[in-house]
């Protein structure tokens, strides 16, 4: 069983006067899980600092952390969260379809880079800077707005994310290899269940390679080009 079918998968149903879904979660939340879904999504830390599981990376957030995860690329957000009163609105988050992206590109010749932000988002994007600020600001302006105002808001958001990729960097090596051939999705199953079940401590690349039979190297090399020995 690889990583992706060790991921949840979560049901996003828009309304039908909507072509995307805007929504916040309060933390803990019973889909702050480890998840994906066919949807694109981008993805607002508005409180607390933790740990960002994207694909096959692990990472820290804080507040004003900004990501974009692609269809079916598992990810979930653990708050360093002691207290037993939940966070409110922890999250502000957009999900669409990959068709309606596609959709939006296709008809509009000037949204030619909202087509690379789309492909890029596969491998999941951590944005900074200007990008990461302006996009927050108009994340939240999304939930504002109504009727025509809320797809234009929107569409500033992709071209705002789309416009510089010197603020995005990529999250995740192995994106591409879910449900590879049967040893390296066996390896990337190990690996992940182990990084699940440990994210709160250190964890260093030699155990980690030790669990899959690989020289520290070795594994390295893997675990960011493709299948190993």
């Amino acid at each position: 069983m690889n990583a992706l079918q060790r991921a949840d998968r979560e049901l996003i149903i828009c309304s039908p006067n909507e072509s995307f879904r805007w929504n916040m979660h309060r933390y803990p939340h019973p889909l702050a899980k480890w998840h994906h879904h066919p949807e694109l999504e981008i993805h607002l830390i508005q409180s607390t600092n933790g740990r960002m599981m994207i694909g096959d990376q692990v990472s820290r957030f804080s507040s004003g952390t900004l990501v974009m995860t692609g269809p079916n690329l598992p990810h979930n957000f653990i708050s360093d969260h002691s207290s037993d009163l939940p966070v409110a609105d922890r999250d502000v988050l957009i999900q669409f379809t990959p068709e309606f992206g596609q959709q939006l590109c296709s008809t509009f010749p000037e949204l030619a880079k909202v087509e690379g932000l789309l492909t890029d988002s596969e491998a999941g994007l951590e944005f900074s800077g200007k990008t990461r600020s302006e996009g927050a600001r108009l994340l939240k302006a999304v939930g504002d707005a109504r009727g025509p105002q809320r797809l234009i808001a929107f569409l500033e958001l992709l071209i705002v994310l789309s416009e510089s990729k010197d603020d995005r960097k990529i999250l995740s090596y192995s994106t591409n290899r879910f449900g590879a051939s049967d040893a390296s999705s066996e390896r990337l199953a190990i690996v992940m269940s182990y990084i699940y079940e440990n994210y709160s401590q250190d964890i260093f690349l030699s155990d980690v390679a030790e669990l899959v039979a690989m020289e520290a190297s070795t594994f390295e090399i893997w675990s960011k080009v493709g299948d190993g020995p």
